[in-house]
């Protein structure tokens, strides 16, 4: 089963292939902050009215009040797109567009109101991504940040070439963010810078993880694909027309989506260049 939605909607858009309607558009209540995230089989619902909410794959079964903060009237809450961290410590991290990002901690598969938060000293701009042991987000001063996932410490900064642009997203055991001067930038899981090049232009949907490479598309309309461990280049391709996702594996082939709406198949890029 998988789940959409975007800021700013009052729909999820559900789609179950197993189902007599495969494709479904629910209402809910209240506006979404960010799109929701899959948390096992749940998906967590970040909204604007400040709720965040846990609903089961179980459509029959009512959503479940995870956390609530104390709002002011008419207040209401951009939620940036929190991280789920698995193992044996199961927790949300989530950051509320201000200065405070919190961790919810999570008991019999259901996240509970269990909070830690660091006050921090700009707003948080960007989605939330963990890679190891730390939580990554990108500030309003363009600084890509690391929190420690159990305390939310400061473990780490970065500062961009520009503001967010894309990510931070986790791929393997790097994280990747891009800002608006076109720098793809690559954080090792210890916190470290592991490479910094330029793309062909603004990154758009997933990275799609390929044989310890990244594989990304851009607006104008490129595949790109590059090597984790060493920033290098290994294939580009122009498909001559602007995409609207990131790619998907299909067999041995990517599927893209374009911004009028057709699906392409291409090939995965293979070549040599720098």
């Amino acid at each position: 089963m998988v789940y959409s939605g975007v800021s700013g909607s009052d729909r999820l858009l559900i789609v179950d292939p197993a189902a007599e309607k495969a494709i479904t558009l629910v209402q809910i209540t209240g506006t979404l902050a960010c799109p929701p995230i899959g948390a096992g089989d749940s998906i967590v619902l970040a909204m604007q009215e400040g709720a965040i909410i846990q609903q089961t794959s179980q459509r029959s079964e009512s959503p479940r009040l995870v956390f609530q903060p104390a709002l002011r009237p008419e207040q209401k809450i951009d939620w940036r797109e929190p991280a789920v961290i698995g193992g044996d410590k199961p927790a949300l991290i989530v950051a509320d567009g201000d200065l405070t990002i919190y961790r919810l901690e999570a008991a019999a598969q259901q996240f509970t109101a269990a909070v830690v938060n660091e006050s921090l000293a700009a707003k948080i701009e960007s989605r939330v991504a963990v890679v190891g042991g730390t939580a990554f987000a990108v500030d309003e001063n363009g600084v890509l940040r690391g929190f420690s996932v159990d305390e939310l410490q400061p473990a780490c900064t970065h500062p961009l070439s520009g503001q967010v642009d894309w990510g931070p997203f986790a791929v393997d055991d790097y994280l990747l963010v891009a800002s608006d001067t076109g720098q793809l930038l690559c954080v090792a899981a210890d916190g470290s810078q592991q490479w910094q090049r330029d793309v062909p232009g603004a990154i758009v949907g997933q990275p799609l993880l390929i044989d310890g490479s990244v594989v990304l598309s851009t607006a104008a309309g490129s595949i790109v694909r590059i090597e984790l461990a060493s920033g290098k280049q290994l294939g580009h391709a122009n498909l001559g027309q602007r995409l609207a996702s990131g790619p998907s594996l299909f067999a041995s082939r990517l599927v893209v989506a374009t911004h009028d709406g057709a699906i392409v198949v291409t090939e995965i890029p293979e070549d040599d260049a720098p």
